[in-house]
Order: structure tokens, then sequence, then C-alpha cells
């Protein structure tokens, strides 16, 4: 710690203890750094420890616990950790592969915009909210007019009923397929669509 008046470093003796900020280290988060520096439990045991310690080890500067948790948050599955979120996290402390972070992107993208929340536009930041608006926007008007426009309908070549198959087609596609491209939350990509029904 920065020396006080006495010209002597904090924590050299228990006259001039360590003083952390509670503002800024509460109690919990230096009972997990204590745990952790003495090898004490299995710390972290959450995400929501390894996050409490990613901050505290980026305050305190102590880049081998900054290294452990970033390792712990990166190793946990995906849908441990929203999209956005792990955008924040690799911006703000470089941590995560390309791979992950393209993860990211493309798991938002599968989306919608409507689904992301407050926090989530937040962590992303104006910037990027912007770049994906206009990238949403080209997607949304795909999927609509794959949702109205259906590829014609493939008729065996002994189909006796043609018109009948073909009115059959659109009707299903109207009431199965046209909803899963325009849902508000996950909806289709039409590569997927056309990959699957074509």
């Amino acid at each position: 710690m920065p020396p006080g008046t006495s010209q002597q470093p904090h924590g050299l003796t228990d006259n001039l203890p360590i003083s952390l900020p509670p503002s800024t280290v509460s109690l919990r988060a230096f009972e997990l750094l204590l745990m952790w520096l003495y090898r004490e439990g299995d710390v972290p045991s959450s995400l929501d420890d390894a996050i409490t310690l990613l901050y505290l080890g980026d305050y305190l500067d102590v880049p081998e616990l900054m290294k452990n948790m970033s390792h712990y948050i990166t190793e946990l599955p995906a849908h441990a950790l929203r999209p956005a979120r792990r955008i924040f996290f690799h911006r703000r402390f470089q941590f995560g592969s390309a791979a992950w972070l393209r993860d990211s992107f493309l798991e938002i993208l599968r989306g919608s915009l409507c689904q992301l929340t407050v926090e989530d536009l937040a962590d992303l930041g104006y910037p990027t909210v912007r770049e994906l608006i206009k990238t949403f926007q080209p997607l949304d008007r795909h999927r609509t007019k794959i949702a109205i426009q259906p590829p014609p309908a493939v008729h065996e070549p002994d189909c006796h009923y043609p018109e009948e198959c073909g009115a059959a087609w659109l009707q299903y596609w109207s009431t199965e397929i046209a909803p899963l491209l325009t849902a508000s939350v996950n909806p289709m990509s039409g590569s997927d669509v056309l990959g699957n029904t074509c």
C-alpha cells in the first residue's frame, strides 16, 4: 500500500494496518481474496466469486489473481455468461480468445436486438450497439422477405396434384416456418430455415 503520513508502508505494523475502503472492497471480496491467497477451500466456487476476485485483482493490481480468474471465466460453458458480458470482459480485461469473442457476437446476431437487456447494452457500449443495429436491419429484412416469399414447392415427378401440393406447401410455410423467421425472441436465420426445408 502507499505510505501514509508516517512514510511507512501500510500494513507494516498493527498500528498502521492496510486500509481498504469498504465502498470499493466489500467484506465478502476481502474474505475471498484471503481464501485465494492462503489456498483455503475451492476459490472461486462460482462465477460471481470469480467476477468479484477479477475486479479486486484489477483494483489491487494482482496479475496472478486476474490471470486465474480470467482462466476460470473463459473455461466456463458459454451459457454461463451472457454474450454481451463476455464481450465486455474481453475488452475490459483483455482476456478470452478471438474465437470466444467471435462466438459471443454470433450468439447475439442469432437472436434479435430486442433480446438485449439494458445491462447488455451498457456492456456493449454505444459504438458496438450502433453497429449491431446496422447489422440487424438487413438480417431482419432478409428474414421477413423469406417469411413472405417462400421458395417454390418442388414436386415429385409422379405428383398428380401439383396445385394442391403447392397450396399445402404455402400453408405449411405460413403456419410453421414464417413464425420461426419473424419471432421476436431467437428468430431462425434464413440460411438455417432454407437449409433445413429446401
